[in-house]
């Protein structure tokens, strides 16, 4: 029987952070910053010490039915960096926490999990979704979810 983990409550904790912002692009288009984010990185030889971490900062569908998102690409470094200013520490408390380690094709049951646990233990949240990949080879994804709540 396939799992999808279980739903802990957890803080996101991060040291030595970079992060670099893209506002109102199209949801197709995500992968495409991201790469070009990494890309960057590798070229000015900035030494990264975690994997990628995503923030979804909200997103709207606009009349034509186009989806637009806003997004915040965050990763830990080593030494300092002219290009990007260094956040010593960036920390998001009251999170649910969900550990994915499984088919890229079913990852998006694991937001639709979250999205059922805050409906049914009554919790908000603004629409941000924090995920920290870690690894994506052949078929196995293996990433951490973070949704920051309130209670109702």
């Amino acid at each position: 029987m396939k799992n999808l983990g279980t739903i802990k409550y957890k803080s996101l904790h991060l040291e030595n952070v970079i992060c670099e912002s893209v506002s109102n692009i199209k949801i197709e288009e995500v992968n495409k910053y991201i790469i070009s984010f990494l890309n960057r990185l590798e070229l000015l030889k900035i030494k990264t010490t975690s994997g990628l971490i995503t923030r979804l900062n909200g997103s709207e569908v606009l009349e034509n039915g186009e989806i637009r998102a806003s997004y915040d690409f965050l990763i830990e470094i080593d030494g300092e960096y002219d290009e990007y200013t260094k956040l010593s520490e960036y920390r998001i408390d009251s999170c649910l926490f969900l550990h994915y380690d499984g088919e890229p094709q079913f990852f998006e049951l694991a937001h639709v999990k979250l999205q059922l646990y805050l409906f049914e233990h009554e919790l908000v949240n603004d629409g941000t979704i924090y995920t920290h990949m870690h690894s994506q080879k052949d078929n196995r994804l293996v990433a951490d979810l973070y949704v920051p709540i309130t209670e109702a």
